[in-house]
């Protein structure tokens, strides 16, 4: 994340922690899993890892060590495939269910997320080149959150 906002990406307050203060409660936050997704699956039952809102009533609440970060109210999700220097995206309009509303990969199968192509700004295309280079990538999915404001800024 300290890349991403070198290289010019907007990042949200991030924190890692395992109790959170009042001060943590001043804008809305999410937790998510600080490593791989994790699936489980018991007498036939699925369980999964998921980001998702801290409610306030949990601010005595211990954590195991957690990632918390600013909730983004989004407008649109970004998924873009990079490969060799070349940008992929897609949007997923997750945001009118409220099971993806949060994370789209708790994916409603009743009611699938409409996803239509999606052309990146050059800015953003040329900031994701930077990231993966940076790390001497050739080939990667990145995400993005777009919120009002980044949407009034087109």
């Amino acid at each position: 994340m300290q890349i991403a906002n070198k290289i010019g990406f907007c990042i949200p307050q991030t924190f890692i922690k395992t109790k959170l203060n009042k001060q943590d409660f001043e804008v809305p936050i999410i937790t998510k899993p600080m490593s791989n997704f994790i699936h489980l699956k018991l007498n036939d039952k699925n369980y999964m890892t998921y980001t998702s809102v801290v409610d306030k009533n949990n601010k005595n609440k211990k954590y195991a060590i957690s990632l918390f970060q600013q909730k983004i109210e989004k407008e649109l999700e970004l998924r873009v495939f990079y490969l060799d220097k070349k940008c992929y995206a897609v949007a997923i309009l997750s945001q009118f269910d409220n099971q993806t509303s949060v994370d789209f990969r708790n994916y409603n199968y009743s009611n699938p997320n409409r996803i239509e192509y999606y052309n990146l700004p050059i800015d953003i295309y040329e900031k994701i080149i930077l990231f993966m280079e940076h790390f001497n990538l050739q080939t990667g999915s990145l995400d993005f959150i777009l919120d009002n404001t980044s949407i009034k800024q087109r």
